[in-house]
Order: C-alpha cells, then sequence, then structure tokens
C-alpha cells in the first residue's frame, strides 16, 4: 500500500511522497476506513515507511538496482518494536501485541531498551534482541602482562605455550612405554 501511494502521488505531482505526510495518511487510515490496522501498533507502521524510504535513498544511490515495490508479508524476516508493542513480563517472557511468549535469554538486559526486534532467521528460527541505552561498561580485566599461544598439530593434539598435550596416539605411546596399559 505504501509503495501504490507513492507511486500514485508521483504521477499526480512530479515529485516523491514526503515520508510525514505518507506517515499521517497511514495514520487517518488506520483511524477510519483500515480498522483492521489497529492490531498492528502504530510505530511498526512508522518503521514500515522507514523501510519503505530507505530503500528509495538505497536505490537512487546506486547501492541496489531495484526500486522498493511490493512485497509479501512472509518476505519479511524481521520487525522492530521502538517504545510500544511489546512488555518485559519476566526472565525470559515477553508480551508482544497482546500475546505472550517465552524466549531463552542468555544474559540480563541492563540499561534502557530502546528498541526490540523479533528476527526470523533461513531456518524459522525466531530471534528476539534487545537494543539498550544507557548500559553501565563492563570492569576490565587486570593486564598480567603473559601472553599465550597454541598450535595443533598431528604428532601432540595441542601445544601450549606451557606445554604440550599429546594427541591419543602418542598418548597411548607414552603410556606403553611407561608400563601403564
Amino acid at each position: 500500500m505504501d509503495v501504490a501511494l507513492k507511486n500514485r502521488y508521483y504521477k499526480l505531482f512530479g515529485r516523491g511522497l514526503p515520508k510525514a505526510k505518507l506517515q499521517a495518511h497511514l495514520a487517518k487510515l488506520r483511524n477510519g476506513k483500515m480498522s483492521r490496522w489497529k492490531v498492528v501498533g502504530s510505530q511498526s507502521v512508522q518503521a514500515i515507511t522507514d523501510r519503505l524510504y530507505l530503500g528509495w535513498e538505497a536505490f537512487f544511490a546506486g547501492d541496489i538496482k531495484k526500486p522498493p515495490t511490493f512485497r509479501k508479508r512472509r518476505k519479511y524476516r524481521s520487525f522492530t518494536l521502538k517504545q510500544a508493542g511489546y512488555k518485559i513480563l519476566g526472565h525470559g517472557k515477553i508480551k508482544i501485541l497482546g500475546r505472550n511468549y517465552r524466549f531463552n535469554q542468555s544474559r540480563a538486559i541492563t540499561g534502557a531498551i530502546k528498541t526490540v526486534t523479533v528476527r526470523r532467521d533461513p531456518l524459522d528460527d525466531i530471534y528476539v534482541t534487545f537494543s539498550c541505552d544507557q548500559v553501565p561498561q563492563p570492569d576490565q580485566a587486570p593486564k598480567t602482562g603473559l601472553s599465550a599461544g597454541a598450535d595443533f598439530g598431528l604428532k601432540d593434539f595441542l601445544t601450549l605455550s606451557t606445554s604440550p598435550i599429546p594427541s591419543y596416539e602418542g598418548w597411548r605411546a607414552r603410556t606403553d612405554d611407561a608400563g601403564l596399559a
């Protein structure tokens, strides 16, 4: 719909549709004729227009070969919620657009959450990413002045800078020599 409005505006007036005008028009449609769009948050609709205009900028800059066009809903791999549309319910629990979801939270969320991005990879695994502001800097580890090195090989499985770790064959030969086998 965004693409059709932008194309129609260009045909009528000979110039591009300003993003603010498009967002205002979509907000009017959400409150009027297209009330089914109320399910989608207003910030998500704004994110759609942002994607459209980023696509046009990339096209005119020569970064991509084709201008933005109509795209199936399934082709989008992610969406971002900026301020509304989500609520953190606890560790590993989030409410997005009125539905509760569980996710594997790998670490504590520190700082103020700026955006929440839900992304689907090519294997259809879904990831929730939090973009935070005012994150405290971690303490720097003390420097010891020592360095470490490692080398993988055939004779010895691993040679560290301190001592070699023998491979299975080398370990078996050493235990046979010592009479331990």
